[in-house]
């Protein structure tokens, strides 16, 4: 599994596919309890899910002080390059802005747009 600290080692390819087998295996947005009728997304809810980004922070590596920050944000003392937390963004995005049953549609997308594969029979953990 690639946390933080290894996403500067590992391939846009293998980011991606833990990124997409994770969302695709949860199919569920990790969401806060409602606050006055607004969700809000978070990288881990209490009930245990992770978002697209949340699935890369180690149990040692997260702090709740995490939560409400950017991406970019939570990268930047990793030493994250620039494709990487581009790539990272989007998958925050595809996340947070769509419901789970269009998420293998958008990661399709996705896929075309950095040049890479995605296929779900091929995401295996």
């Amino acid at each position: 599994m690639i946390t933080l600290k290894g996403l500067k080692r590992a391939s846009l390819q293998r980011i991606f596919d833990q990124a997409a087998l994770h969302l695709l295996t949860q199919n569920r947005q990790s969401l806060s309890k409602k606050l006055k009728g607004a969700s809000l997304c978070r990288y881990r809810n209490d009930d245990g899910l992770k978002c697209a980004v949340g699935c890369f922070i180690a149990d040692d590596e997260y702090h709740p002080s995490m939560e409400g920050q950017s991406s970019d944000d939570i990268t930047v003392k990793f030493n994250i390059n620039f494709y990487r937390k581009l790539l990272l963004g989007e998958l925050q995005l595809l996340h947070d802005m769509h419901k789970p049953h269009v998420w293998p549609e958008k990661l399709k997308e996705l896929a075309k747009k950095h040049n890479l594969k995605f296929s779900k029979k091929n995401l295996t953990r």
